[in-house]
């Protein structure tokens, strides 16, 4: 371990003694706490200083997991940068995915305040994630605050209602029109500047959303490459700007 001293004119005494790996953890801690800030102002949301000095960080790596179904709920988490995917297991051992979420999100909502305290469901991460979790108590602390209440409010009515429609919708669609529905859902942040997107979704992420298997899968994506909606280029599915509205129409 090394050391250094750090002149400090606000300190009571006149040197501030640090170590350097304590300094380079406080330095990571502030900066996610920073991005966290942003995320929540984007969504009118004040970070409080009780939960700034208690909240706890964790970071996933892509097709980690998060959350596995059935386990205890012991914190309440926000997810403040990355995409999951949220999905069930028959007993059967086919998996069936029904949410795909991204910031910024809530972990563990519908089972606190349902009071059922284990994971309705397993979440693996997609992306990068980072979480920032809390105490039960401290959340209920911070749901005093009317902002952050809302916002809890919004996410599981909004988290309800997707679940609802996307089933009432895709219950008579034919498999090439679910794989249809779900790369349209992977467009709706996309930038078409270069009138071409890259879908994140695979084609494992595929069956989980739909519920089917990756043989029929591959057959659905095979024929929307032969209506030339779609294209894939090393595992990829590729979409071009002037075929969305063809893509689209699929789905009437």
């Amino acid at each position: 371990w090394f050391h250094i001293r750090i002149k400090s004119e606000y300190a009571g005494r006149s040197f501030l003694e640090m170590s350097v790996p304590a300094f380079s953890q406080n330095k990571k801690r502030s900066e996610k706490i920073r991005r966290l800030e942003h995320v929540l102002r984007g969504n009118e949301i004040t970070l409080p200083d009780f939960i700034r000095a208690e909240i706890v960080f964790e970071s996933y790596s892509p097709g980690e997991l998060i959350r596995t179904a059935n386990d205890n709920v012991k914190t309440m988490s926000v997810m403040f940068s990355g995409k999951v995917l949220v999905f069930n297991s028959s007993v059967e051992g086919r998996e069936f995915a029904y949410a795909k979420e991204q910031t910024m999100t809530l972990l563990g909502d519908l089972e606190y305040l349902s009071g059922n305290y284990s994971y309705a469901s397993t979440v693996i991460a997609r992306t990068k994630v980072e979480l920032g979790s809390i105490s039960f108590a401290l959340f209920d602390r911070w749901m005093d605050n009317k902002d952050f209440r809302d916002y809890v409010v919004y996410c599981i009515a909004n988290k309800a209602f997707t679940i609802v429609t996307d089933q009432a919708k895709t219950k008579f669609y034919s498999p090439v029109q679910r794989v249809a529905n779900i790369l349209l859902k992977d467009l709706r942040h996309a930038d078409f500047s270069d009138e071409l997107y890259v879908v994140e979704c695979t084609h494992q992420d595929l069956t989980l959303l739909t519920g089917l298997s990756l043989r029929t899968i591959n057959r659905a994506v095979q024929e929307l490459v032969l209506q030339n909606l779609i294209s894939v280029r090393h595992g990829k599915i590729l979409i071009q700007a002037s075929e969305l509205n063809s893509l689209i129409k699929i789905l009437e």
